[in-house]
């Protein structure tokens, strides 16, 4: 099994350094392969385990998670956005989508890009929410949660430039989704 030689607490709790942060990745995306078998595991058990089962009450919980994953959404948002509005009006759209530039290396920019793949894995307790509340759990719901989940990681650890670009959209819907 491998374990990794920088922590993520190392990541939050040190300065910016992207070789630290590319270090844990290489830990993360094999890491994010797991998670996501164990999720869609956890949706068909904990489906079978409700069938015969009261929904929970579960309102204020889920009240007060939808507002923690907007406010995250929306200070991420804040922080990041300035930045694709920089590069688009620098280097138009092809360089924006193209040249990660200092994306990942800045301090700003970097860690708030990798807050945001770090967000995706408690992200998926959404979906515990409706299957502890007993609510349909449909097919666009479950694959958009793994494919992000594991994808934004990928694209992360690849330091691709179109991340800005995917990770507004994201980060600006659901500040105003989880409201």
């Amino acid at each position: 099994t491998m374990s990794p030689t920088v922590g993520m607490a190392d990541v939050i709790l040190g300065s910016w350094n992207l070789e630290k942060t590319d270090a844990f990745m290489t830990y993360w995306v094999p890491t994010s392969y797991k998670i996501t078998v164990a999720y869609l595991l956890l949706i068909y058990l904990g489906q079978k385990f409700m069938r015969n089962r009261k929904p929970f009450e579960l309102d204020g919980t889920l009240a007060a998670w939808n507002f923690m994953f907007s406010l995250f959404s929306g200070v991420a948002a804040y922080k990041l956005i300035p930045e694709l509005i920089r590069t688009f009006r620098d280097d138009g759209f092809v360089g924006s989508y193209c040249n990660n530039n200092d994306y990942y290396t800045d301090a700003s920019t970097g860690f708030w890009g990798w807050a945001f793949v770090m967000s995706k894995a408690p992200e998926l307790g959404d979906t515990m929410f409706l299957v502890l509340r007993k609510k349909p759990v449909i097919f666009m719901h479950w694959y958009h949660h793994a494919l992000t989940f594991v994808y934004a990681t990928i694209t992360y650890s690849e330091h691709q430039a179109w991340a800005r670009w995917s990770l507004a959209l994201n980060l600006t819907v659901h500040t105003i989704m989880y409201l």
